[in-house]
């Protein structure tokens, strides 16, 4: 499934705004804030349109998004994470690339801090918060 035409720039808007753009993304994802970025790729929290599930949206950045090889492992992350099943791994909904050429991943989404926070916060965590 394609994206609509107007979401052929949303891998632009999505790397270099932090305000989520309006279009959906796979015709179903709503985004709705900028959850972080790193090296490869940007995630967004997102709503499913019909079903009003929170989700996780990752996008390549796309400085990388005309490399084939980083395509790739991008691609494969998306199968490998689908292919895990564990309390330690979020869970991949879908993926897909945009009519941009640009892929994504839907994933599970975790409600919480990150972890650097919490590390600065109280400095050490109980053994049983950590494994």
């Amino acid at each position: 499934m394609q994206p609509p035409a107007a979401a052929s720039n949303l891998r632009f808007a999505v790397v270099t705004e932090e305000t989520p753009p309006t279009e959906l993304v796979a015709d179903k994802y709503q985004l709705t804030r900028l959850l972080g970025r790193g090296g490869m790729g940007s995630v967004w929290e997102g709503v499913h349109a019909s079903l009003g599930t929170r989700v996780a949206v990752k996008f390549i950045e796309a400085e990388h998004a005309s490399s084939n090889e980083a395509r790739q492992r991008f691609v494969n992350e998306a199968h490998a994470a689908a292919r895990l099943n564990s309390k330690h791994v979020v869970q991949v909904y879908d993926h897909g690339v945009g009519s941009d050429g640009c892929p994504y991943i839907v994933m599970e989404f975790l409600d919480g801090e990150p972890l650097d926070a919490r590390l600065d916060r109280e400095r050490v965590l109980p053994p049983e918060q950590v494994i």
